[in-house]
């Protein structure tokens, strides 16, 4: 059950995408009303109010509809949806003031989704951060939003701003000021992290498919094209609007199908045994069998005593055959800190691998001696 729910959502996710990509042509041939984009013609207000309550709408399908909540997908939702707001607002203010506003509005969705991006895509390859890393990146984010958004109160970012009114749109237009280089360096760089932590996870063999990581790399790569386009070409339509759309949902659309996998495989390794083989060659030869094997367990239990409560938790349930998605639902707490325990208990047992402690399971398993290492919950 739990798996066909999952593939129904992974297809709806698909249609969503799908649905995105065929109203996207259209949402072009409307900005360039006949004539040339770049020629500000075509009151685009209706387009970013449709982007904008299709955004919100995601919001609210993802809160009511995926049980397990994860937190940076749910901000990443709200950003995108704060951005396209901030597109709308701007476009059908009638002040200066007012388009300022919006405009910073629109800053802040956009400075800050790019980070729920970052986070998203180093959650996905399973790269542990610490809590300084992550404060740093926060602080970086509100820098850039606080850059951004002194655009009419200094000239720091914007060297000078006034409105037009185009075909009954309000449209923001400025000169940049040499501080503005910053901001596009941040985003630049993040984008840059994000394409080095899908190489590098792929690589050390933390992304478990190469789909997963194409597929994660094209996100990511899509949005620099479009970013990039935007920044040499002189587009009044901020096409990121749909693009970081787009993003949710393929990004969502793979975080169900990992799910669904991780769920598949999970449960062959409950039903399944685990089996360990051993060559012909070394039952001959007992020199390349462990000489000790009383030592052995007894180290190794010893070392499990060092644990804490917690970590001891996340072994019992390697030992049951759970995940650690599901040990982490299984204690109601997140997926990062079930991580961190089992990151701390590998490190006490001196582990190398999720293989090396199944292997250790299982021969204590095998000599009736698994009650040693239980923990009794």
């Amino acid at each position: 059950m739990m798996r066909i729910n999952s593939i129904t959502k992974s297809l709806a996710a698909f249609v969503c995408g799908i649905i995105l990509c065929c109203v996207m042509p259209d949402i072009c041939a409307f900005a360039a009303d006949g004539t040339a984009i770049t020629e500000k013609s075509g009151n685009l207000s209706p387009v970013y109010g449709f982007i904008a309550l299709f955004s919100m709408v995601l919001v609210v399908v993802y809160l009511l509809w995926e049980k397990k909540r994860e937190k940076r997908f749910v901000l990443l939702f709200c950003c995108v949806a704060v951005a396209n707001c901030g597109y709308f607002m701007l476009s059908v203010s009638g002040s200066l003031s007012g388009a300022l506003w919006a405009n910073r509005v629109s800053y802040f969705g956009c400075a800050f989704a790019v980070l729920m991006m970052l986070l998203i895509v180093i959650e996905v390859c399973q790269v542990q951060m610490s809590k300084l890393a992550m404060g740093i990146l926060i602080g970086v984010s509100a820098a850039a939003f606080a850059l951004a958004a002194t655009g009419g109160w200094l000239n720091i970012y914007y060297s000078s701003v006034h409105i037009e009114d185009i075909n009954g749109m309000t449209v923001l237009v400025k000169s940049y000021a040499p501080l503005h280089i910053l901001y596009t360096a941040y985003i630049l760089t993040y984008f840059v992290l994000m394409t080095v932590v899908i190489v590098s996870s792929k690589k050390q063999g933390r992304l478990s498919s190469t789909k997963y990581a194409v597929f994660l790399a094209a996100i990511v790569l899509g949005n620099i094209a479009v970013w990039g386009v935007e920044q040499l070409i002189s587009i009044d339509f901020e096409f990121l609007s749909i693009s970081y759309v787009a993003t949710e949902v393929f990004l969502l659309l793979m975080r169900l199908v990992m799910h669904d996998y991780d769920a598949l495989r999970n449960s062959k390794q409950k039903t399944e045994p685990i089996i360990i083989t051993v060559p012909a060659a070394a039952e001959e030869n007992a020199s390349e069998l462990p000489p000790d094997m009383e030592a052995l367990f007894t180290t190794f239990s010893e070392r499990v005593t060092t644990l804490t409560a917690s970590e001891r938790m996340i072994l019992q349930y390697h030992i049951d055959g759970y995940s650690l998605e599901e040990a982490a639902a299984e204690l109601y707490i997140s997926v990062n800190t079930a991580r961190k325990h089992n990151s701390n208990l590998r490190r006490k047992l001196e582990l190398g691998s999720k293989e090396e402690l199944s292997l250790y399971i299982d021969l204590f398993r095998r000599a009736g001696r698994l009650d040693e290492i239980t923990y009794m919950r």
